[in-house]
């Protein structure tokens, strides 16, 4: 019951949520800015979870909110009595390894070259359990922020699962990829409560966006320098910030001499409408008529694959199941997206990098003002290439 109870919430995550809470281009900038100036500065994690929160929540409708904690304050006591007396995870003595990386997205090419070796990755929610010191911590917070029972039981779920971490292997820091997820800043306090430290992996592409105001961990590891000045707008805490180059940036992430199914260009697919991969498609078919190959690359979570097999030929569509982001890069010369770690990826590898400004064009222009890293890098626009302003061996 209680994994058909997760199964749905991660599939309603995914639709709603993400799609948007999460989404920046559904989202109104200016009144999320407003919002968050009229914020105090939080003064622990726990506080600062619930001001996350909020600057999601704000823009969302009273019904839907009233909904969500309605359900979870239903949910909330099942939930809360079935970890408590759930039997504790059995100890793990064959893992020598200091660094749990819990569900972590895009792993292991977004883990720091330093750290790969020392990182044990295991699923979320596998060996979840609560005891009396995390019921008090729970408490603590719902005695706070009483009316927020959703996000309190989004944090009950998050606090057992950690439990289950240090209890099965007792760790020297816990590894996730959620600066987005507000629950992270109060399960910081709850790991250094517990002598486990918090680190977060930068999983994707970011920009500054309220949706991460005020998280803070231990370490929150970045993959360019750029992206503390970027967050900042929203970030209180810049001594968190590691910047360490991830194996997807190194050199040796490419695979020499591969000639099979190279192209000039491939774009790099994420969630879009069927305007936008009709735009796509059509700018594409331009590119291919002025003498570039290309293929498009559907993003394993975002794309919708029936969308791109109605306007691909099945030749033009690279498949993510058989061939790896590994193979994918080394093959490309140039790399196209509107937005996508792989923009900052190719650049980090001295590839060519195309920013797409013809298929969305209003997302195009919100991105300068979420200050989208890749406007501070050499790159190239579409529109460019299309009309002729670029030679074949010049781009």
């Amino acid at each position: 019951m209680l994994k058909f109870i997760y199964n749905a919430y991660s599939r309603w995550q995914i639709e709603y949520f993400v799609n948007n809470i999460l989404n920046d281009f559904n989202r109104d900038f200016e009144a999320d800015d407003i919002f968050f100036k009229k914020l105090s500065s939080p003064s622990n994690g726990l506080e600062r979870t619930y001001k996350q929160y909020r600057c999601q929540m704000h823009g969302v409708p009273f019904f839907v909110k009233l909904r969500l904690n309605v359900i979870s304050f239903l949910i909330f006591p099942i939930l809360l009595l079935y970890y408590f007396f759930k039997r504790s995870p059995i100890n793990c003595v064959d893992i020598n390894k200091d660094l749990i990386g819990l569900d972590c997205v895009n792993a292991p090419n977004i883990y720091p070259l330093d750290l790969i070796d020392e990182i044990h990755d295991i699923k979320a929610y596998s060996d979840s359990k609560l005891v009396w010191k995390d019921v008090i911590f729970i408490f603590k917070f719902i005695i706070s922020y009483p009316l927020s029972f959703w996000l309190s039981t989004r944090l009950l779920l998050k606090v057992a699962n950690y439990r289950g971490v240090v209890i099965k292997y007792n760790p020297k820091a816990i590894c996730i990829t959620g600066e987005n997820t507000a629950t992270s800043s109060a399960l910081t306090q709850f790991c250094n409560e517990n002598n486990v430290e918090h680190y977060n992996f930068l999983s994707g592409e970011m920009w500054s966006s309220v949706v991460l105001a005020f998280c803070s961990f231990n370490k929150f590891y970045v993959f360019d320098k750029l992206y503390i000045d970027i967050f900042s707008r929203y970030l209180d805490n810049k001594d968190q910030f590691v910047v360490s180059s991830p194996l997807g940036f190194d050199s040796s992430f490419q695979i020499e001499n591969v000639s099979q199914n190279e192209v000039d260009f491939t774009y790099y697919l994420g969630l879009h409408d069927e305007l936008e991969i009709q735009n796509i498609f059509s700018s594409l078919v331009e590119i291919e008529n002025i003498g570039f190959s290309y293929r498009v690359r559907p993003h394993f979570r975002w794309t919708d694959i029936n969308l791109i097999h109605k306007y691909f030929g099945l030749s033009y569509i690279e498949d993510f199941k058989c061939i790896t982001i590994q193979e994918s890069i080394s093959s490309t010369k140039g790399c196209i997206s509107l937005h996508s770690s792989v923009l900052l990826q190719f650049h980090s590898l001295d590839k060519k990098v195309i920013i797409d400004d013809l298929s969305a064009p209003e997302k195009f222009t919100k991105l300068k003002k979420l200050d989208y890293i890749m406007f501070r890098k050499p790159h190239m626009l579409l529109s460019s290439i299309i009309k002729g302003a670029v030679l074949e061996n010049s781009y």
